[in-house]
């Protein structure tokens, strides 16, 4: 897009003049690179073993391979570059509880071989078995439009939010906590990967449910889920959950809509701040503990000086 100013060509990017174009030239590039990828994947799925064909098929194996690679890239990803951190001591000033609390060596191994069965088994399978039947029909076609896509991540993270919130709550009911949440509040100083250290029965029924339970509902509505759409929003979702448990005070997006340091205390005192986001912990008063703390701990910072 050129405009001549005072006789002269100046280059002006359509993103400035012309938004709307540019997010439609934007969705046109992504779609036919997505469309490429859809016409090279049989040759991809030609190297799925013989014996596994009869229960994989080309669609599933599709959806199967987009959402290992998004956790392998942003998971394992964003906590390789947070074990740097960790290691050599960086960003000391942007640490929630000093750079002297670490959870135990044995907690983060357990941790570890936890969140690797999670990546290759249990989140395959039941993505598999779960919600493949409702994604079926929305993988190897075009990308939906952009009102669609940007509609559907709204009401995706408003189920996310919202779901989260209450099962996460229930959760920490007496009858429920020791054998559902127990083993995620072992950490109590928390670093990036305890995001997904879960029993079998919280990941089901309050990780599960709040990252992908939308399928559920859209799709019978007749909303139907693109398999992009869903892959970047789980992306987003991990990023989220990740940072949020990182320990860290981290300048990013999600620092204008919450605070990390308020599921850190959620950990470090194992009372209130349920939600993802503030809304609902601040429409049912259970950040009031939190508020609370904070308060106090800046008072404590201002007779330090």
């Amino acid at each position: 897009y050129q405009r001549r100013v005072h006789g002269t060509s100046l280059f002006v990017p359509t993103i400035v003049m012309e938004p709307a174009v540019f997010v439609n030239q934007l969705h046109a590039w992504c779609n036919s690179h997505w469309m490429a990828l859809v016409q090279k994947w049989p040759s991809y799925y030609e190297m799925i073993p013989n014996v596994v064909k009869p229960y994989v098929s080309l669609e599933l194996s599709m959806f199967l391979a987009q959402v290992w690679v998004a956790y392998l890239l942003v998971f394992w990803g964003l906590n390789s570059l947070l074990y740097i951190v960790y290691h050599f001591n960086l960003f000391p000033h942007r640490k929630i509880q000093g750079p002297e609390k670490w959870p135990p060596r044995a907690l983060v191994f357990d941790c570890l071989k936890h969140n690797f069965l999670e990546h290759n088994v249990t989140l395959p399978l039941l993505l598999a078995l779960t919600v493949f039947p409702f994604i079926k029909g929305s993988v190897l076609v075009d990308l939906p439009d952009v009102l669609t896509f940007v509609s559907q991540h709204a009401f995706m993270w408003v189920w996310a939010d919202g779901t989260f919130y209450w099962l996460h709550r229930a959760a920490h009911l007496p009858v429920f906590f020791s054998w559902v949440h127990k083993q995620h509040h072992e950490f109590h100083q928390t670093i990036g990967i305890t995001a997904n250290y879960v029993t079998i029965w919280e990941g089901l029924f309050v990780n599960f449910i709040s990252t992908f339970g939308f399928v559920w509902v859209m799709v019978p509505l007749g909303f139907k889920v693109h398999v992009v759409t869903f892959t970047l929003f789980f992306a987003l979702r991990v990023q989220e959950s990740v940072e949020e448990h990182s320990g860290y005070r981290w300048p990013t997006l999600w620092c204008w809509i919450r605070s990390n340091e308020h599921h850190d205390f959620h950990h470090s005192h194992s009372v209130g701040a349920y939600g993802t986001f503030p809304f609902w912990d601040w429409f049912c008063g259970t950040d009031k503990a939190y508020y609370e703390h904070v308060a106090e701990k800046r008072a404590s910072e201002k007779k330090g000086k």
